[in-house]
């Protein structure tokens, strides 16, 4: 009787190809997080809370470097990205250590759409200073907030807000950092323990 599809019932195999809900094209069961490492990765670090206003801090062997936020798509924020990018170069040179890259994967939406997009930005920007596809990893916002503020990773947004300033605050001895800055230095927090990017480095 040829392929069968468990949803859609007896196929032939010339109609497996146009079966969009078979088994053969469901998405992968995302695999389960890897352990975190004892130690700060051995890597300059960049994290990324992508949208048209961008939130980054840059680590180096897990130490905090420099970290802020600028817009996207305007005259002074593309003056700021080249900066970011002159000072990651400008730390490998110095160092001698890879470069890695996280950034706040969207779920989707209208939200999604600018944080898509500015991810796609950053991406054509760190390749263009040599910065490897293989050291890109992403992370929902779910899973890093699972390590770095637990308890708080289905919690309202102004809620989650306030405690991201919180922690944020506390670990680069600032009084308010912006609204993409705070969880981007959270996200470099992850980062730089992260099993997922160890194995890319």
């Amino acid at each position: 009787m040829g392929w069968k599809c468990k949803l859609c019932g007896w196929k032939n195999d010339s109609d497996a190809k146009k079966c969009l809900s078979c088994d053969k094209r469901k998405p992968k069961k995302p695999r389960a997080p890897l352990p975190r490492t004892e130690s700060p990765i051995a890597c300059i670090l960049l994290a990324l809370d992508t949208a048209n206003v961008t939130g980054w801090a840059i680590r180096v062997c897990g130490l905090i470097e420099s970290h802020g936020q600028h817009k996207l798509y305007t005259d002074d924020g593309m003056k700021s990205t080249d900066e970011v990018l002159s000072k990651l170069a400008q730390l490998r040179n110095a160092t001698g250590l890879p470069i890695a890259v996280v950034s706040e994967r969207s779920w989707g939406g209208y939200m999604g759409q600018g944080a898509t997009m500015g991810f796609g930005y950053w991406v054509h920007a760190l390749r263009g200073i040599g910065v490897r596809m293989k050291r890109f990893q992403e992370v929902y916002p779910a899973s890093w907030r699972a390590v770095i503020l637990p308890g708080f990773h289905d919690a309202e947004r102004s809620i989650v807000r306030e405690e991201e300033q919180r922690k944020a605050c506390a670990m680069v001895n600032a009084n308010r950092l912006g609204d993409d800055e705070a969880p981007a230095i959270l996200i470099s927090e992850w980062g730089a323990y992260a099993g997922e990017v160890a194995e890319r480095i």
